[in-house]
């Protein structure tokens, strides 16, 4: 079962200090570019908890990931897509049943 959290760092005030889980988490997906992003969604395959090594980027409906400067990146299943837009991301959404 997958579990789907959304991450609001800054609205959530975050433990980012190094050490901390959600920087853990932030460093496994993004690397040295982890501070630039201020919300992500990620998901997990193991149930009701996370390890770190099973976190993906996914949102079914809009960006996964959001920086501080307002850009967005739109990711399913761990995947980035090269989206612009949340309508070129619906369009994509429309065509996935063809995949």
């Amino acid at each position: 079962m997958k579990t789907v959290i959304e991450v609001d760092i800054y609205e959530d005030n975050m433990d980012i200090n190094p050490g901390s889980s959600i920087r853990q988490v932030l460093e496994n997906l993004f690397g040295a570019r982890w501070f630039q992003y201020k919300k992500i969604s990620i998901t997990s395959n193991i149930d009701l908890g996370l390890g770190l090594h099973n976190i993906i980027l996914h949102c079914a409906n809009g960006p996964a990931a959001i920086k501080y400067d307002g850009s967005a990146e739109w990711w399913f299943e761990g995947k980035k897509l090269c989206c612009r837009s949340q309508k070129e991301f619906d369009t994509y959404m429309k065509l996935k049943a063809f995949w």
